[in-house]
């Protein structure tokens, strides 16, 4: 079972911990990375999400994302996350903080209700897609894809991406 530490609705630790179902059950406060992908050639590396994920399956997604388990710091989260989902290894030096955001996500038929503050990381490297060793409980496939080519999909089918639109504007813009 994953223990994450919980934090206040304005980003301070709470000194208290839940299991991973507890905080999407009861909706707390919790931290995640995302960590993009960008080759040389401006492209970035998108995964699909298992078909059998709790949340967005099936739906194209940032390179590789996670949860902060109790006790870990956002870097090694995001370390971690790049070798478990995709097989890509990365040191903390290689990993470019870009910005922090607030997400929710509910879905109350479940019920699901995700509140986490999520620290977003760059890493510039070429990668083949055809030589990553992808978790096949997480990611289903991965692709490259230019960023004017991952605005445009995205503005014209939204519904084939996990909803971060926030998050990919911002991206986009910064990547210019």
């Amino acid at each position: 079972m994953e223990i994450i530490d919980l934090y206040n609705p304005d980003g301070t630790l709470s000194g208290k911990t839940a299991s991973r179902n507890e905080i999407h059950r009861l909706g707390l406060w919790h931290k995640t990375v995302h960590i993009w992908v960008l080759t040389p050639k401006g492209e970035l590396l998108l995964q699909k999400r298992a078909s059998d994920k709790e949340s967005h399956p099936g739906l194209w997604d940032i390179s590789a994302a996670g949860h902060i388990t109790a006790g870990d710091t956002s870097l090694h989260a995001a370390i971690r996350e790049l070798g478990e989902e995709i097989g890509l290894a990365a040191e903390e030096p290689d990993l470019r903080f870009m910005f922090s955001l607030r997400q929710c996500c509910e879905d109350f038929a479940r019920p699901f209700i995700d509140r986490e503050i999520t620290d977003i990381y760059l890493l510039r490297r070429a990668v083949d897609p055809d030589r990553l060793a992808l978790d096949r409980h997480e990611v289903e496939a991965v692709r490259l894809i230019s960023t004017r080519e991952f605005s445009r999909e995205f503005s014209e089918h939204p519904e084939l991406f996990t909803p971060h639109e926030e998050e990919y504007g911002r991206l986009l813009e910064m990547l210019g």
